[in-house]
């Protein structure tokens, strides 16, 4: 009681009294307290505050997750603990007249020192280093296996490695570094986290990859050796454990004394300790007495199991075992054997061993000779049992150290903490016989030497996050946002990374946005206190720009990296009190982009907009640098020509602006938008005038905006500023909301502008918020002629609705608030000639010549016209009662002038009730398939077979030609891993035709990790428009103007690529049925003659009637016109008929002759019709 606080179970209390009672009777008084101490020590009420309550059932043993189909890899770890003196490893040569050899052995104290003879050293080709003169490099002698697998073309070494935060040189290593450098504890855990900001979810890198490939679904397993490591801990969310072993065997969890053989005597007593509890017991002494159980049993099954694996290899040696390490690669080769035996399989196995006593501040030869044998025999034994394993080729070795040492001797001969090092990776994949990296060019201890930080302490070149990237890769993690998970601080290297086609011989991956390209351009924040920028705000400054530089360069945003580079901190001259941080963006730009297409001032644009995103938006309290800042700006002119009212003169300093976080929001919210979007087309942007130190920028999307401008002015006869614009005619009212206007003068402008053209001097008609808060009314009343400025007082906003209103030649301008009910006249009605056609769109300047941009953004732009082409989205569309909204075309027609496909009915989704489904490449369904479309949430499954890419060829029952433009796919009950992620959509346009591709690309839901799932089978409530929000699924838009009769839906890819089931629980196809035709007129009575040719027309009947051009496919028809045919087809010479109640059937159907086939909807037919005098008549289309 007092060893449990009073929270000892009468349940538990009798069976330590049984069992106390047991073994004194059997074994004596005092095995009996033993075992009684023992079974306490493993009570849940022990171990948790918890209160126990007892089923009395016996606790099943958490069950192994299943082993995928996916084949075998495994990594394995060897942690030089110490830091080893790396460069007592891989060394020059002198082979050749390699003048590094004598500057390394120099460095290291000649003669006397501790650098390696010629006789110390085995020559391997160093050609791959890229060296002059330097074509063979040395390997320690005392690790002649690392020769060995060098030269058998499966080891690779990594040269001048180490961890980094980013790229850095010897000038600026101290500010792009946050961590404590040549710290054994510190420099250990760094390496093994790999995760410089400590932004991921699990400490370990090996962890992190296991938790990505255990929501693929397959089984993982992470093993530490005689040492328990982070490497291997992964996010503690997944609840997974890593198993910590020993190389004297595996621990007991008891004395076998009483666990061995039939008799277990105590096993009864722990199982009874830790049976199953109650729903009201407490939680956490649940979880303990299942960890118990579980680990228990686990430990027992790999004890047995590991007593029947027999290794090829005798991992003995003559040298002494050093940390047993022999013994512990040799326990990592039983397991690795083991692999089909441990759980239910493994498909992933991640393990590290640990080999210490590398920390050679004295005699450092000495302790290279004492330990480098025992290390070179565990390599050579363990690289012999794999190949006689046969699985080689599915593992791979990396050998490594928390830091390298200094290339200098110290008075003890030995060498101290260092920083970069050079390691070694074998494998039977690796793409060996190289030195990856950049090896030192010298080692002279110089301020000239760019990565010699004094000492012999090497500043690396090269991150562990450059390593683990291929490896990750290798180990099959390929999507961005998972390799981000894995490496969360990769992005900071741009380019610097290796991909698993640089490491591995069956590596097929590269870096997009590398390979082309690199620009660098500057960056500078003025912030309140001296810091540098954090990792955090450094990435989305170069998400920022990257986004940026797909705009302005017209490419995809993965078609760039960037990283943020040199931060340098000064205090400011030019606002008191403030400190400027400046630094660099490295551009990288992916290969395929020309050389020339990458213009310079476009790159500093890209960079001017990441600079004004960060002052708003990403770094706290930070206010944009000018190139030329001004305490007093200059006022605008106090005399209009009219009206006669002066403008308000500027405030006498620039202001302090409060920026809104919403707009970060905004340029989030239209980031993710296609760049296919219909309402993106419409606008277009261009730099006006002269004085434009930096190209302008917008973004635009369904109503929401940011525009981005620097300029002189909008003033006197001529402007300069950035234009976000679409050309238009007739009348026109803009409505637009502005939620934030940043910029650094109190004249600077932003605001929506009617323009008679885009020279500099054109008139124009504007309502602006200016840089200080307020906002007025100006316009230019003529080409060439003077603004005019119409401020009828300060009224100072935050945010503020602005409105121009153009009716016939008279303009307009109107404000309100948030909370204002009706629009308020405000500023000058003037009276401009804008001609037939003009231009409309958000104007921005900065009031400055230098790169300083202004910034606005808001979340509605609106448009009211009397011209229906003039509307920009659907509301602007309906707001007139002359404008129809083409739901397919997404435009705005004059309501006489809907095309055909707008004024086609329109459905949910075209596979209506009855529509047969047919699936192929599934080994199994279970019966699922009408599920696909029952309009339900019952879930399909498909079971893959071994034959291709499995999927759904689909027949709507209507047998209406029908035209789709987007799909959806609603997620299943279960198995959120067997979501189809990538789709190809097929169409054909006749029951026997072929198909043809209408799209294919990734789903938007592929890059989700927590997709919520439709538990309950209920009724799909879905429009052409919009899903069931009720419901969770994702849709995909794509172009087609094509009309087809059945379509095939192929899954190439599962959210986990491995899972051998896809599941979903509905697909739709919004789309719209073709017209109705109306054939001939009810009276026709042409004559018609027999003709077996397929003929060309827009509907059956008019191929008939016209008797259409001969043909035998659509190919053969105008566009327009369809190819149709029958068994016997007519055309004339029948007597008149009149054509009644015409419906449109594009399936073969029976009668005594076509015409009456088509009249009736005869039988529905293949090649024979059951009633006898009945033919098949059947189309091509």
């Amino acid at each position: 009681t007092l060893m449990t606080a009073g929270r000892l179970s009468d349940d538990n209390k009798q069976v330590l009294v049984d069992a106390y009672n047991y073994f004194a009777k059997a074994h004596g008084a005092d095995t009996g307290e033993r075992v009684l101490l023992q079974l306490m020590s493993a009570l849940p009420e022990f171990h948790t505050w918890n209160t126990v309550r007892k089923t009395g059932l016996a606790r099943s043993i958490t069950p192994s997750p299943p082993k995928a189909s996916n084949t075998y890899k495994a990594i394995v770890f060897i942690n030089l603990f110490g830091g080893i003196d790396s460069f007592n490893v891989l060394t020059p040569h002198s082979n050749g007249g390699c003048y590094l050899y004598d500057d390394y052995f120099e460095a290291r104290g000649g003669d006397v020192g501790v650098g390696l003879t010629l006789d110390e050293i085995l020559p391997i080709d160093g050609s791959s280093a890229g060296i002059n003169g330097c074509k063979t490099f040395g390997v320690n002698s005392l690790l002649p296996s690392l020769k060995d697998i060098y030269d058998e073309g499966r080891g690779l070494f990594f040269a001048n490695m180490g961890h980094l935060h980013k790229p850095c040189t010897n000038k600026n290593w101290l500010t792009e570094t946050r961590t404590d450098l040549f710290s054994h504890h510190t420099m250990k855990a760094e390496a093994h986290r790999v995760d410089a900001f400590k932004e991921g979810d699990g400490p370990g890198v090996l962890g992190r990859m296991l938790d990505v490939l255990e929501d693929y679904g397959l089984a993982v397993s992470a093993t530490s050796v005689n040492a328990h490591s982070i490497m291997i801990d992964g996010s503690p969310t997944t609840g997974r454990l890593s198993t910590a072993m020993d190389t004297s065997g595996v621990p007991r969890v008891y004395h076998r004394e009483f666990l061995k053989g039939n008799q277990q005597e105590l096993r009864l007593f722990l199982e009874k300790l830790h049976s199953e509890t109650q729903e009201n017991s407490g939680a956490f002494s649940n979880q303990w007495s299942q960890s118990f159980i579980d680990i228990w049993n686990k430990t027992d099954t790999l004890v047995e199991t590991l007593r029947g694996i027999k290794l090829s290899t005798d991992f003995s040696s003559k040298a002494p075992d050093i940390d047993d390490i022999s013994k512990q690669m040799k326990l990592v080769a039983e397991l690795i054997a083991a692999k089909d035996q441990r759980g239910n399989g493994v498909n992933r196995d991640v393990f590290t061993v640990y080999m210490g006593g590398f920390d050679g501040h004295s005699e450092l030869k000495a302790t290279m000779n004492n330990r480098l044998p025992a290390l070179d025999n565990a390599i050579k034994k363990f690289w012999m049992e794999m190949k006689a394993q046969g699985i080689s080729e599915r593992v791979t070795v990396v050998i490594g150290s928390e830091f390298g040492r200094t290339t200098t001797m110290n008075s003890n001969r030995g060498s101290d903490h260092g920083w970069g090092g050079n390691y070694f990776a074998f494998g039977g994949d690796i793409k060996g016989g190289r030195i990856l990296g950049e090896y030192p060019l010298s080692f002279t201890d110089s301020p000239d030497n760019p990565i010699n930080l004094g000492r012999g302490r090497i500043l690396p070149t090269r991150s562990w996050d450059a390593l683990w990237f291929g490896v990750a890769q290798w180990f099959g993690i390929n999507e961005p946002t998972d390799l981000d998970q894995v490496l969360p601080n990769s992005q900071n290297f741009g380019c610097d990374l290796f991909t698993d086609s640089d490491i591995f011989v069956s590596g097929q991956s590269t870096i997009s946005g590398c390979g082309g390209v690199v620009e660098t351009t500057d960056v500078s924040l003025y912030i309140p206190e001296p810091r540098y920028l954090t990792g955090k705000e450094q990435k989305d400054i170069c998400r920022i720009a990257v986004l940026s530089s797909s705009k302005q360069l017209k490419i995809n945003p993965s078609d760039s990296r960037c990283y943020i580079s040199n931060q340098v901190i000064q205090e400011s001259s030019s606002v008191p009190g403030s400190y400027e941080v400046s630094g660099s963006a490295v551009l990288n730009f992916d290969a395929y982009i020309p050389k020339e297409y990458i213009d310079k001032k476009k790159v500093n644009s890209v960079a001017a907009a990441a600079r004004a995103f960060a002052a708003d938006f990403v770094v706290a309290d930070a206010i944009q640098i000018t190139e030329a800042p001004s305490s007093s700006p200059t006022g605008e002119p106090t005399i209009s020509p009219q009206p006669t009212s002066s403008p308000t003169p500027g405030p006498t300093e620039s202001p302090t602006i409060e920026i809104p976080d919403q707009c970060l929001s905004i340029l989030d919210g239209i980031r993710v938008v296609s760049s296919t979007s219909s309402s993106s087309k419409n606008f277009y942007g261009i730099d006006i005038g002269s004085g434009i130190a930096s190209a302008g920028n917008f973004f635009f999307d369904s109503g929401s905006w940011v525009v981005l401008g620097t300029g002189v002015d909008i003033w006197g006869n001529s402007d300069s500023f950035h234009y976000m614009y679409m050309p238009t005619t007739g009348d026109i009212t803009i409505s637009m909301f502005v939620s934030s206007f940043t910029a650094n003068h109190p004249w600077a402008k932003s605001g929506p502008m009617i323009r008679a053209s885009l020279s500099p001097s054109s008139a124009h008609y504007s309502a602006f918020v200016l840089g200080n808060g307020s906002f007025t009314n100006q316009y230019r009343p003529c080409d060439g002629c003077n603004s005019v400025n119409d401020q009828t007082g300060v009224i100072s906003l935050s945010s503020v609705w602005l409105r121009t209103k153009k009716t016939g030649n008279v303009l307009e301008s109107f404000y309100k608030g948030i909370s204002d009910a009706e629009w308020i006249p405000f500023g000058g009605t003037a009276t401009i000639d804008y001609g037939e056609s003009f231009y409309i769109g958000i104007a921005v300047t900065s009031h400055s010549s230098t790169t300083e941009l202004a910034s606005a953004c808001g979340t509605s732009f609106e448009t009211t016209s009397s011209v229906c082409s003039n509307a920009i989205t659907e509301s602007d569309c309906i707001s007139s009662s002359l404008c129809q909204w083409g739901t397919i075309t997404e435009k705005c027609y004059d309501s006489s002038k809907l095309p055909q496909e707008d004024a086609s009915e329109i459905m949910p989704s075209i596979f209506s009730a009855g529509s047969t489904v047919e699936t192929f490449n599934c080994a199994d369904t279970d019966e699922t398939e009408i599920y696909a479309i029952d309009g339900m949430t019952d879930s399909f499954t498909c079971i893959k077979s071994k034959n291709g890419d499995p999927g759904l060829i689909i027949s709507p029952s209507h047998q209406t030609m029908s035209l789709v433009t987007k799909m959806r796919i609603y997620a299943g009950r279960l198995c959120p891993l067997c979501d189809p992620v990538r789709y190809k959509l097929y169409g054909r346009k006749s029951t026997f035709g072929n198909f043809v591709e209408i799209s294919g690309n990734d789903l938007p839901w592929k890059s989700d990790k927590d997709v919520a799932r439709n538990f309950f089978p209920v009724p799909i409530h879905s429009t052409f428009s919009s899903g069931d929000n009720a419901l969770f699924f994702t849709e995909v838009s794509f172009e087609n103007v094509e009309y087809y009769l059945d379509y095939k839906v192929e899954f190439s890819k599962t959210r986990a690529p491995q899972s051998s089931t896809i599941t979903f629980a509905e697909i739709e196809l919004p789309g719209l049925l073709m017209p109705a035709s109306t054939g001939s007129s009810s009276n026709y009575s042409g004559e018609l003659v027999v003709s077996t040719s397929p003929r060309c027309g827009a509907t059956e009947v008019e191929a008939r009637e016209t008797c259409g051009n001969v043909c035998a496919t659509n190919d053969d028809c105008v566009s327009g016109k369809f190819c149709y045919g029958v068994a016997t087809n007519y055309c004339g010479s029948i007597p008149p008929r009149v054509y009644s109640n015409p419906i449109v059937s594009f399936v073969p159907r029976c009668g005594t002759d076509e015409i009456s086939a088509r009249t009736f909807c005869g039988e529905v037919c293949t090649f024979f019709c059951s009633t006898p005098g009945e033919i098949c008549h059947g189309v091509l289309q």
